[in-house]
């Protein structure tokens, strides 16, 4: 269910940003040039009046959350509903006192900038499950008696009025295609937290990207659980989720391949280098006996890995920002931080998100069609909300980019009489017991050429609060180029079927997933 929620201000309201700057030694927090209400102040304000109705603890507990468990409100961030108002701003100059002479401390004049009195700011309230009727009466009642924001109360400043102005009772994706590959858009609304891992008890830090699992447990969360269909989704695991990379000029972004390379120390430090035809040429014609080499290929410059993302026949490119931010809990009881509670969050934030969903019954996309998901780690401290902008139908010919690939090898290799398939990984792959990369493809295809990187994976489980089990992964970029003696159609057939069902363990989760390497 999502709620819509308007604050109006009744006195001058702010809520301080990370820090000050030169002009202003307190200033309102900011986006785009216009002021904003972080939804965790929100959650904050309606937790401090809480203790107002002790008899009603299980449902407080429910709507925030406790120690054990997370709370079902989601509080966006709040923006300005009429941004073009020139009154927008309030400025004011004070004075700190010295609580004990009580005059003014020396040098110790600072200027404010706040949202001024009359202005509205809206947003919404999304809930992980829906409320019973209880919880939605204390809700209520809650925003009624919230009537204080942010810093500086006791100096007249934070007094506001809060409302719900309507609700969604189901919001969803309309016209999802009947399909066995479909591209789902994303815009993420805030930055996300995926938890990679937790380095020390204060410290977390994100993934650049939001994992196929994290995707599918968002979907899951949202979905009926007694139907056939989330059986054959989740359970069976029918419905292959991808990993959400961020995109750049409207194409989806990987892992940069293991074979594209920068020269270290060049002039040029946009000069790249892709040693995938190089190497596989060269291994054709040592095959045969002729002895090539490409060690001068940069005429004996030091190649390191690019490191960044890649769009399939366009190049290189740096995407996405990294933020960190910290946060403290407050003591409903004390008003004030509790010991220990300082959290620091390094999170990252795309304007755009895509991946491919690969579906083994072409009916089963049309059930996922949440338009709103809560991605992640940290949902209601202002973290991970996404909006699913489409899902469409994604039309890939493998057959063509096989034969495309073997023609170039046709041009510089003469006589050749094989067929060759390259694969980049673009998700990691965890292979199954007794598995390895040589057995991929089956056993008419041979591995010719391996630019292999390895890794491990694991996460943070929220529930349990401890590290998920490490995994060995042969990690996305990797290159994998095979050869068989089937005809080019015949190949397909083998790898479009792969192709939909993924490669190696936990494929319904994003792993296993690969292109055609152009």
């Amino acid at each position: 269910m999502i709620y819509n929620i308007e604050v109006e201000t009744k006195s001058p309201l702010l809520i301080g940003s990370n820090s000050g700057s030169d002009v202003w030694s307190k200033d309102i927090a900011m986006k785009k040039n216009l002021p904003i209400i972080p939804g965790s102040a929100i959650k904050g304000a309606l937790r401090e009046v809480s203790p107002m109705l002790s008899e009603y603890v299980n449902e407080v507990n429910s709507l925030f959350g406790d120690s054990e468990n997370q709370g079902k409100l989601i509080f966006t961030e709040l923006s300005v509903k009429t941004p073009g108002d020139s009154n927008l701003f309030i400025e004011r100059t004070h004075i700190s006192m010295d609580r004990k002479t009580r005059t003014v401390s020396q040098k110790k004049l600072f200027k404010v900038r706040a949202v001024n009195t009359g202005v509205k700011f809206q947003g919404k309230v999304f809930t992980v499950s829906p409320l019973t009727s209880s919880e939605e009466r204390i809700l209520l009642l809650l925003l009624s008696l919230t009537k204080k924001l942010g810093s500086k109360k006791s100096a007249g400043y934070g007094f506001i009025d809060i409302r719900l102005t309507g609700k969604v009772e189901k919001s969803s994706i309309k016209n999802i295609p009947q399909a066995r590959v479909a591209q789902i858009i994303c815009e993420p609304m805030e930055p996300f937290l995926v938890t990679s891992e937790r380095t020390k008890s204060y410290l977390y830090n994100s993934a650049k990207y939001i994992p196929g699992s994290t995707l599918r447990g968002a979907y899951a969360a949202r979905l009926s659980k007694d139907t056939k269909d989330f059986k054959e989704i989740f359970l069976l695991e029918r419905v292959k989720f991808p990993n959400l990379y961020p995109m750049i000029d409207d194409a989806i972004a990987y892992p940069s391949p293991d074979s594209i390379l920068r020269a270290k120390y060049s002039e040029d430090s946009d000069e790249i280098f892709d040693q995938l035809r190089t190497i596989l040429i060269s291994s054709i014609e040592n095959s045969r006996g002729k002895k090539l080499s490409v060690k001068n290929a940069r005429n004996g410059k030091r190649l390191d890995r690019a490191g960044k993302w890649y769009v399939l026949g366009t190049g290189v490119f740096d995407s996405g920002k990294g933020d960190t931010s910290t946060q403290v809990s407050l003591d409903s009881k004390l008003r004030s931080a509790k010991d220990g509670s300082l959290r620091t969050y390094n999170t990252y934030f795309h304007n755009k998100m895509s991946g491919l969903f690969r579906s083994e019954s072409e009916s089963l996309l049309s059930v996922l069609n949440e338009d709103w998901l809560y991605i992640g780690n940290s949902k209601t401290r202002g973290f991970g909300l996404v909006r699913v902008v489409e899902i469409k139908k994604y039309t890939i010919d493998l057959s063509a980019e096989i034969r495309s690939f073997n023609d170039s090898i046709q041009i510089a290799v003469s006589g050749k009489d094989r067929t060759y398939v390259p694969i980049l990984l673009t998700s990691d792959l965890i292979l199954r017991k007794g598995e390895n990369i040589e057995m991929l493809l089956g056993n008419e295809f041979k591995l010719t050429l391996s630019l292999l990187k390895t890794s491990h994976t694991s996460g943070w489980s929220s529930a349990s609060n401890n590290l998920k089990p490490f995994q060995n992964v042969v990690s996305a970029g990797t290159v994998l180029i095979y050869d068989t003696d089937l005809s080019v159609e015949e190949s397909v057939e083998t790898v479009e079927k792969l192709y939909i069902k993924g490669l190696g363990k936990f494929t319904g989760s994003g792993y296993g997933q690969f292109v055609i390497y152009k």
